[in-house]
């Protein structure tokens, strides 16, 4: 039995007029930033592109604006009805594609200038309420050179919303014609709220026992630095096309994911750290394997699965891959729809690892597009977005790759560099000899 045999599973289309909670994942936001008061401080880019070539502002704007109107959650409100937070959808929204002209700057300084704007323009304050959420800037070089930026609340997106919403807006710019969408957001959000009972009853127990004397499990911080928070750094590590067709080998061979033998990698890798044999580490969900209809849906619907495990280094490393595969089986049986901390609300782990595929990866890629005269390539920005040491894995063309973002302030570059080192380096003795005993796999 899984989550989906929770009563009244199905999500369904709203009746008109129905009021539209938060989901506890959003209330859970809403709360933590002061009742909305700093949610600025929760955007995401959700496209950063540079363009080259003859690029049509009126259309892009249209295009914008039509993913806009496709996703009701692009045009929500949060207002206050009685002291409760409540999502309104705005029908009458207007997308204004404000304009920044650059092209008096010169090339190099005009690169640092809109990266400058651009940091500035996420981190700007919005006001929740009048359907601020979503913006988008453009900054122009001249006719055929172009920035663009788009900006989406996180209480209203997650990853795979900005990968949905970068393909579509070059989608409809191209004039592809998109299928309906079956639900959209708000239908969620109310079927969250019909099901909190029967989860209560259901749910809440397995969480409640399940942590009941669970470590905490803290990412050591580099002492000289605590506390001295700035921004926000990432690292890569490469895993090579060797290492990966020698871990997807293993995998189809023993009949597992291929996520699955990183993860516990990972976990060998962070119990080794921090001198710790029991701990818990948080899987990143996209949420959207539930249910058909929230495939291609733009809204808050990832969640943490947190995993309990025991490492044993006499053990072989393929008995630490099955105890995780049972954990993380468990946890999606018992899906929290991020209600865990309204169960275990005092307990803290820092320790997340997301799994990201080809998808979401390039979100900001222009898929699908037939018109050959424009070059998109994404352009990085880096925002003060509240990580402290988060560990994201993808498995691209040329392999699997590890990027680890981590507070500047929090971690020198030499300590992360480190861990990513182990990481890559414990994975690839796991794979040579996975059912040997973890205390034979040296660094």
């Amino acid at each position: 039995m899984d989550s989906s045999d929770l009563p009244q599973m199905s999500v369904q289309p709203r009746p008109p007029g129905s009021t539209i909670p938060l989901t506890p994942l959003q209330l859970r936001l809403w709360n933590g930033t002061n009742r909305g008061a700093r949610l600025s401080s929760l955007k995401l880019a959700a496209t950063s592109l540079h363009i080259r070539g003859p690029l049509d502002v009126g259309l892009l704007e249209q295009s914008i604006e039509g993913v806009a109107y496709r996703h009701e959650s692009l045009r929500t409100e949060i207002v206050l009805v009685d002291g409760i937070a409540r999502q309104r959808i705005k029908n009458n929204f207007r997308l204004s594609l404000r304009t920044l002209n650059l092209t008096t700057t010169s090339p190099q300084a005009g690169k640092a200038e809109v990266i400058r704007l651009g940091q500035s323009f996420i981190k700007e304050d919005g006001d929740t309420s009048d359907g601020s959420m979503f913006e988008a800037q453009l900054y122009r070089f001249s006719d055929a050179d172009h920035v663009l930026i788009i900006a989406v609340n996180h209480i209203v997106s997650d990853a795979v919303s900005c990968a949905i919403l970068g393909r579509e807006v070059w989608q409809l710019y191209d004039r592809a014609v998109l299928p309906s969408l079956p639900l959209q957001f708000p239908d969620y959000a109310i079927w969250q709220q019909r099901i909190d009972d029967a989860w209560n009853e259901r749910d809440a127990p397995y969480w409640r026992n399940r942590m009941i004397g669970a470590p905490y499990t803290l990412v050591p911080r580099d002492r000289s630095l605590e506390d001295q928070r700035n921004s926000v750094n990432t690292l890569h590590f490469p895993f090579g096309a060797a290492l990966t067709m020698r871990l997807r080998a293993i995998a189809e061979r023993e009949q597992i994911r291929l996520p699955l033998l990183v993860l516990a990698a990972y976990v060998l890798t962070v119990s080794r750290w921090i001198g710790q044999s029991e701990l818990v580490v948080v899987f990143l969900s996209h949420g959207r394997h539930l249910h058909p209809g929230l495939k291609y849906m733009i809204g808050l619907l990832s969640n943490l699965l947190h995993l309990r495990v025991e490492v044993d280094e006499q053990e072989p490393f393929f008995d630490l891959v099955r105890r995780l595969k049972s954990e993380l089986d468990a946890a999606n049986e018992h899906f929290d729809y991020g209600r865990f901390w309204s169960v275990v609300p005092d307990f803290r782990t820092e320790f997340s690892f997301n799994w990201l595929t080809i998808d979401r990866t390039q979100a900001s890629a222009r898929n699908a597009s037939s018109n050959d005269q424009l070059s998109v390539q994404p352009l990085p920005l880096k925002i003060a977005w509240p990580v402290i040491f988060e560990v994201y894995c993808s498995d691209t063309p040329s392999g699997i790759c590890a990027a680890i973002a981590y507070q500047t302030g929090m971690f020198l570059e030499s300590t992360v560099r480190r861990f990513g080192e182990r990481l890559r380096a414990l994975t690839e003795r796991c794979s040579l000899t996975p059912f040997d005993s973890i205390s034979s796999l040296h660094w």
